[in-house]
């Protein structure tokens, strides 16, 4: 058999925890889909997939349609991001084995690097509130540490400046463009602006060490509104959940906890767009063959 992974959307839950019975399909087919990303006008998500051989980004209105090729190359494209004003997404693609940032129209279009000649890694790039800034991840001495690009003109970008020194991946501004989330080793953190957030910042989620017990963050999401960081975990037996974290303060609150065995997510990515949770649910295939026998 082989198996798919198709993205499905479940509403916030107000209180408690659900599980991913009440989810619905929002793509199908046989592909893997690994990661997406809600427009900001909540009208359209972004996604990439491989159901036409290479993983390729794409893209779907969110109140139904068909689904668009944004980008289509021969080299695997990775985890689009929509830009704050709609008109392009932003992703990564592998150039001679190295993850680059490249940036393509929404409606499609030729892509161009975004640092073209570069060869450092930038890592599921995402762009500031106010689009001068881009965020991206790479290991230094076998860590992952957080940089960013600051844009200097109307395309050109001055060199990378390492925000982490302790370790971080996955950053997310805040939509004021005020504060800084992202994943620490088996902690999620919130950091002010300034050179050295980091020795400012505050924990949000603490997983403890490796034989705690308790989940350890994979991935987060700002809401719309920016009171609150969603959150996805893994635990030890590598069963996922969706969390709420008020940026405030407070207990982390269960939303989905990923608990049917026939349809796991096996990836880290998710999206949220204040009213819906998306994530990819991986479902086995097979199929009947009929051979003659001579």
């Amino acid at each position: 058999f082989t198996q798919s992974a198709n993205i499905w959307a479940v509403p916030i839950p107000p209180v408690g925890s659900v599980g991913t019975a009440g989810a619905t399909p929002v793509t199908s087919g046989s592909q893997t889909v690994e990661a997406m990303d809600v427009s900001p006008d909540g009208a359209w998500l972004a996604f990439d997939a491989d159901g036409a051989g290479s993983q390729d980004i794409y893209k779907v209105p969110l109140g139904g349609g068909e689904v668009e090729h944004v980008v289509e190359s021969p080299t695997d494209d990775h985890r689009p991001v929509w830009a704050p004003d709609g008109r392009s997404i932003l992703y990564y693609a592998f150039v001679a084995g190295v993850r680059r940032a490249f940036v393509a129209p929404a409606s499609g279009g030729e892509p161009r690097m975004l640092q073209p000649g570069g060869h450092d890694e930038q890592h599921t790039p995402v762009w500031s509130p106010d689009m001068r800034h881009v965020l991206f991840h790479r290991p230094v001495n076998g860590v992952d540490q957080i940089f960013e690009l600051t844009r200097s003109g109307d395309s050109a970008w001055n060199g990378p400046r390492q925000i982490t020194k302790h370790g971080g991946f996955g950053g997310r501004w805040s939509p004021d463009g005020r504060h800084l989330a992202y994943v620490a080793p088996r902690q999620v953190r919130l950091m002010g602006a300034g050179d050295d957030g980091e020795s400012t910042s505050r924990v949000l989620y603490d997983g403890g060490d490796t034989v705690s017990g308790k989940p350890n963050p994979v991935a987060i999401r700002w809401s719309p509104d920016g009171r609150t960081v969603y959150m996805k975990t893994f635990d030890g037996r590598a069963q996922a959940a969706l969390w709420a974290l008020g940026v405030d303060g407070g207990a982390p609150r269960l939303l989905v906890r990923f608990d049917e065995p026939l349809r796991p997510t096996r990836r880290p990515e998710f999206a949220v767009d204040g009213k819906r949770l998306y994530f990819t649910l991986a479902e086995s295939e097979s199929d009947v063959w009929v051979m003659t026998i001579r």
